[in-house]
């Protein structure tokens, strides 16, 4: 980590205190390189803790949300838990938890949740979005006593037209280049008009632990759901067209 840090504070140390075009856009680039490549998850479990905020627009009456959201990761092992579902997933099972519903849909391993693939579709998504950008500005800026470097991504017309995101807000505390939180603006003719997320913990050694298989986390010895689950109701796909019935759960 200390590796990265240097790294990157030699780029800050080239920008002004309001800096735009290609100083930002590398010093960015270099972020999304370096903090989702010096670590593995295969030996531990990685836990990332933040807290998202929906605004909506107000002439729809949508109030404003927020919720916690927990995830933790090692090797093919995933469990993602917040307010309105929680995710369960290794290399033979999908759990998906349907709080609202209270439910528990049993999938087999679905490619897509793989978490060995996780970075490198997020770096996919960050390297598009990057190269697509209008103009790119930095500022440094000081938020709850540290020193932030707010960089703020300005998308083409363009790109506002096919996915209504106009701009995205990065804000990086420069001590130890962590991720403090990170903001989507969309267009005002959107619903959703901003989403933030603010991240709270991210750890390479949390004390949480997988058993040998997920299911154990979701039923007993017999098959039955545990207790935690109790007023749910299991609804077994293993058996059927996957993709299909997901779409149709999630619409």
């Amino acid at each position: 980590m200390k590796v990265v840090v240097i790294a990157l504070l030699s780029i800050i140390v080239g920008m002004n205190s309001n800096s735009s075009s290609e100083s930002c856009r590398e010093f960015l680039k270099e972020y999304f390189i370096r903090s989702t490549g010096f670590q593995k998850f295969d030996d531990k479990v990685l836990k990332i803790e933040y807290e998202t905020y929906l605004k909506y627009n107000p002439e729809l009456n949508e109030k404003s949300q927020s919720f916690k959201t927990n995830v933790f990761i090692s090797g093919n092992f995933l469990y993602m838990d917040c307010p309105t579902v929680s995710i369960y997933k290794d290399s033979t099972d999908l759990f998906y938890v349907l709080h609202s519903a209270r439910r528990v849909m049993w999938y087999k391993d679905q490619k897509v949740f793989k978490p060995a693939d996780i970075i490198m579709n997020a770096r996919a998504l960050q390297d598009s979005f990057l190269n697509k950008a209008r103009a790119v500005y930095c500022k440094m800026e000081t938020l709850h006593g540290d020193t932030m470097s707010t960089v703020t991504v300005d998308q083409l017309p363009s790109y506002v037209q096919a996915t209504k995101i106009e701009r995205a807000i990065f804000k990086i505390r420069t001590r130890d280049m962590f991720l403090a939180s990170s903001s989507i603006v969309y267009s005002k003719s959107n619903i959703l008009w901003e989403k933030r997320i603010d991240y709270k913990d991210f750890n390479y050694e949390s004390h949480f632990s997988f058993p040998e298989h997920i299911k154990a986390l979701i039923l007993s010895d017999d098959g039955k759901l545990k207790d935690k689950f109790r007023a749910y109701t299991l609804v077994d796909l293993r058996h059927v067209n996957k993709n299909k019935e997901i779409d149709n759960f999630f619409k």
